[in-house]
């Protein structure tokens, strides 16, 4: 009798896992309400100039750091609707919440590596409870977008496609960090 009892469940779970699934005829509104939120939380960005970007999370900002033809630094908010963003989307398109940008020289490209590349700039991090990025960094070569950064002076804090000198891509800066950092950032005149 167990026997028989296990042939028809065993029968029984095969023909319900073979049979084709029927589908609705109504059209899939989850869907539609998906991607009306995403669409609506996510930044807009002008369509008029797109670059390549070749993110290498790979790369490191620690002791010499990488190769790169130029960096651009710009002030935007890199919030919003509760979710922060790079100053450049994943469809390679500036967003449009930037204010300013300007091109860094290699001094200022080395000062800025050694704040964010120093492994000391986050021993002891200050406690902090906002993400709030205000500054974006973009790193290009041979034309092309190989790491971004977003950082907030106000919230203390860095995230980067590179690694940090904190050994991980998003970190709080200690007291010392985002005084030169503040500094750094100060001497732009952005």
């Amino acid at each position: 009798m167990k026997i028989k009892l296990f042939v028809i469940i065993v029968g029984l779970l095969y023909s319900a896992c073979n049979s084709p699934v029927k589908t609705d005829k109504k059209p899939d509104t989850s869907a539609i309400k998906t991607s009306a939120t995403t669409a609506a939380a996510k930044p807009k960005s002008p369509k008029r100039h797109r670059v390549t970007l070749e993110i290498n999370t790979m790369l490191t900002h620690k002791r010499s750091a990488f190769r790169c033809d130029s960096v651009i630094i710009v002030n935007y908010n890199g919030l919003v609707n509760g979710h922060t963003y790079y100053p450049v989307n994943d469809k390679g398109e500036w967003l449009n919440t930037i204010t300013k940008k300007k091109k860094l020289n290699v001094l200022q490209l080395k000062t800025l590596n050694s704040i964010i590349g120093n492994p000391a700039s986050f021993k002891v991090p200050l406690k902090t409870d906002c993400i709030k990025p205000d500054i974006g960094v973009v790193y290009f070569k041979d034309g092309r977008v190989i790491a971004q950064s977003e950082m907030s002076l106000e919230c203390a804090w860095v995230k980067s496609t590179a690694q940090l000198g904190s050994n991980d891509h998003s970190h709080l800066f200690n007291k010392k960090a985002l005084r030169r950092l503040d500094k750094f950032y100060s001497g732009l005149k952005m």
